[in-house]
């Protein structure tokens, strides 16, 4: 028997545990970095109670591309939306999880972009590409906070940190450059690789250049 794409992992990026305890589990498909093999991208839904996979989304050639690399994702459980960042092309991801309608948005938007000029320092060094020059990743963290209300993001390769209105996401009528109008500066925090949030109402944003946590007051 033949197994194919669809059927196995090939490169897990990110878990998210759900307050139901499903594990939702985010393939790239894009093993090192080396392109999509197709019908390898997937968001697969478990059980963990069951241990038994429920669902499984793929995402079509209008969403992403062979160069893309699905990073992070969060979920609006009340919504049922789910959050994905695109950090190698840029972008967010709306997945519906009870239609499996897709979208993309904010593709290619500047706050969703490596930030033009950025050099990502670890440890004193420069964090460089194999052709030399700086390392970049597109939209890489996510973050809901307490009332789903925003979704904050982060390129990896860049200082910034955004947020922008969930309603603006999941309104399926709103175009690519009305839901832009919405993003907000929220500050300055140096290459995060990663958010979170808490039930306290903060927002957290692993700091790889000082190894620090930096936090913020969402709302």
């Amino acid at each position: 028997m033949t197994i194919k794409p669809i059927d196995y992992f090939i490169s897990v990026q990110s878990v998210f545990a759900d307050k139901n305890d499903n594990l939702w589990i985010l393939d790239t498909g894009n093993p090192m970095l080396m392109g999509v093999i197709p019908g390898g991208a997937k968001l697969v839904k478990v059980d963990l109670k069951k241990n038994k996979i429920l669902l499984k989304y793929f995402f079509n050639q209008q969403i992403i591309t062979e160069k893309s690399y699905l990073n992070d994702i969060r979920l609006d459980e009340e919504k049922n939306k789910a959050y994905i960042t695109d950090s190698g092309e840029g972008g967010i991801i709306v997945l519906d999880t009870d239609s499996g309608i897709q979208r993309k948005v904010l593709g290619k938007h500047f706050s969703t972009m490596a930030e033009s000029g950025y050099v990502i320092k670890v440890n004193g060094k420069d964090c460089l590409g194999p052709d030399g020059k700086p390392f970049e990743v597109q939209s890489d963290g996510l973050a809901l906070d307490t009332e789903n209300k925003y979704l904050y993001f982060h390129a990896l390769s860049g200082k910034t940190l955004y947020r922008v209105p969930t309603e603006a996401l999941n309104d399926e009528n709103l175009s690519d450059e009305v839901i832009a109008k919405e993003v907000e500066k929220v500050s300055e925090t140096g290459a995060a690789d990663g958010l979170a949030s808490s039930d306290l109402g903060y927002i957290f944003a692993t700091s790889l250049e000082d190894n620090s946590i930096k936090y913020l007051k969402s709302g």
